[in-house]
C-alpha cells in the first residue's frame, strides 16, 4: 500500500463499516481528487458497429412506461442519433426529486426497447453495450453506494450485478 501511495495513485475498496456494498475509489495525490472507479468498464463491452442510417419513426404503441408520456423527448433523441450500444438512442426525463427515467429506443426501427429509472443519473456510450445507472442518491457523484450495471443484449437490458 505504501508503494502505491508513493507512486502517486491508488485504487482501493472503501470499507467504512466493512459493508461489502460500498464502492471503489481512485485517489490521486497529484491533483487531490477522489472519483468513483466503476466495477465494469465501457471498453470491456464494445459494440461491433454503430448504426449511421436514418432514424426510424417512434412506435407509440409500446406498453413500456413513459413512451406515450415522453414521446417528444424520445422523438428528439431518435433525431439526435445513436447514443447507446451501437444502435439505440436514450431519452432522459425528470420524474421528480431524485428521479429520472431513461427510455431506450432502437434508432433504426423506432421501437422502444426498455425504460429504467434512476435516482441520480446514468452513464452510457454509443460504442459500448454497458449502462451504468445510479439507483441510489448521489451514488456516482460520491461513490457511497454501488451503482447498477446492465448490458444491452438482443434488445433487452440484462443486469450484471
Amino acid at each position: 500500500l505504501t508503494g502505491d501511495i508513493l507512486s502517486g495513485s491508488l485504487c482501493t475498496k472503501w470499507e467504512q463499516g466493512k459493508d461489502p456494498e460500498w464502492g471503489y475509489f481512485e485517489i490521486s495525490l497529484d491533483t487531490f481528487h477522489i472519483k468513483p472507479a466503476f466495477r465494469y468498464k465501457f471498453s470491456d463491452y464494445p459494440v461491433s458497429s454503430i448504426y449511421k442510417g436514418p432514424a426510424g419513426t417512434l412506435q407509440t404503441g409500446s406498453s413500456l412506461d413513459g413512451v406515450r408520456h415522453y414521446r417528444t423527448r424520445i422523438r428528439n433523441s431518435l433525431t439526435a442519433g445513436v447514443t447507446f450500444a451501437g444502435r439505440y438512442s436514450v431519452a432522459e426525463a425528470g420524474c421528480g426529486t431524485e428521479c429520472q427515467v431513461y427510455i431506450i429506443t432502437d434508432t433504426k426501427t423506432g421501437r422502444a426497447a426498455g425504460s429504467i429509472g434512476a435516482r441520480a443519473g446514468a452513464l452510457y456510450r454509443a460504442d459500448s453495450l454497458l449502462l451504468i445507472i445510479d439507483t441510489e442518491p448521489y451514488c456516482m457523484t460520491t461513490g457511497i453506494c454501488e451503482p447498477s450495471y446492465f448490458l444491452m443484449k438482443h434488445g433487452q437490458l440484462v443486469r450484471l450485478n
